[in-house]
């Protein structure tokens, strides 16, 4: 079991390496990984994956993929559990504090609200009033 766990954590941290690279290229294909049906990744990696994706300062990055990200959430929300989602919504629209990002959110909210399940609508709502927060927080400073 040791060493399952070791072997797993390895994997985790060489997935994470990856995709942390900057470049829109390496981030479109996780995106396309985390988002096939036919995934053979397990929840771990994937989340590994997710967490790792954009890290601080890779906003640029993170806003042109903003579309991408929503867009797949509908046919996501049929067919992965609530613990992918949690984790897809959670890391993939960490709060961006742009005014695009505040309003791509909403547009989304809008267009896809009745195509996603309560829970994945309720990820969604979090995630566009962290958000926005965020954006009013930096723009009292």
């Amino acid at each position: 079991a040791e060493l399952f766990r070791k072997h797993l954590a390895d994997i985790k941290q060489w997935l994470s390496a990856q995709v942390a690279v900057p470049g829109t290229a390496v981030k479109i294909a996780a995106l396309e990984e985390l988002q096939a049906p036919d995934s053979a990744a397990g929840l771990a990696e994937q989340r590994a994956v997710m967490a790792a994706l954009f890290p601080a300062g890779q906003t640029e990055l993170q806003l042109p993929l903003l579309d991408d990200i929503l867009t797949a959430m509908p046919a996501l929300s049929r067919v992965r559990s609530s613990y992918f989602l949690s984790s897809y919504a959670d890391m993939l629209l960490t709060p961006m504090c742009r005014p695009e990002s505040v309003a791509r959110l909403r547009a989304a909210l809008a267009e896809l609200g009745d195509q996603l399940d309560p829970t994945t609508l309720r990820f969604l709502r979090e995630a566009e009033q962290a958000d926005r927060e965020c954006l009013a927080l930096r723009s009292r400073q």
